[in-house]
């Protein structure tokens, strides 16, 4: 923006200016970051929660019926992406500029890959349910460790592929970006911290 100007017309702050009131850096709090990891922590539970169920009740008809190789998939998946958590709850307050502009470039890669796993396992479940309504006398269909495991190894591969150039070529980084909000001195009195692309065309990664 335009350099502030003073009675005097140097942009050189003079001497006897009132000291600065403190910048409001709209930091996660210490309240926010509990909230959102006890939030984390419900995740956790309840899909380590729902294996150990699907385990326990592995041979009853309804669980071997939704294949509990599938379930454990999406439990997994959700810890996963739950994790991600982690990485979105660190600003400045509490790491380096180089280490929040590490999380978040590791945010990425916990979702899509926790996505995949889950994404996996019911794209598969819903191409059954698609076999069997189409088929015309209903016939039964099953489906295997390898039928989920085929479209697993095909999108997770995508998904490393897309992730290792984005790392490598135009990474995500955290900024610390001024608001237009300054004092009579035209010193900044407000600012956020968030993870920025390098350029409109990165956004490619994203979708």
């Amino acid at each position: 923006g335009k350099a502030y100007r003073y009675a005097d017309g140097s942009t050189e702050p003079p001497l006897t200016i009132p000291p600065k009131i403190g910048e409001n850096l709209n930091q996660i709090s210490l309240g926010q970051r509990i909230a959102v990891y006890i939030m984390m922590a419900l995740i956790f539970i309840f899909s380590i929660g729902f294996m150990v169920w699907t385990y326990w009740n592995r041979k009853t008809p309804i669980v071997r019926a939704s294949q509990p190789f599938f379930l454990y998939m999406i439990c997994i998946g959700a810890i996963i992406m739950g994790s991600a958590i982690i990485p979105i709850s660190i600003d400045d307050g509490i790491a380096s500029i180089e280490e929040c502009s590490l999380a978040c470039m590791f945010s990425p890669w916990l979702m899509s890959y926790g996505f995949v796993i889950s994404f996996s396992a019911l794209f598969s479940k819903t191409w059954r349910i698609n076999q069997i309504f189409h088929h015309p006398k209903f016939r039964r269909v099953t489906i295997t460790v390898k039928d989920v495991i085929v479209p697993f190894l095909i999108l997770l591969s995508l998904n490393t592929i897309v992730l290792i150039c984005w790392t490598a070529i135009s990474p995500l980084k955290w900024e610390r970006i001024h608001k237009n909000a300054t004092d009579d001195f035209g010193r900044q009195l407000q600012s956020h911290g968030m993870c920025t692309l390098n350029s409109k065309k990165d956004i490619a990664y994203v979708v």
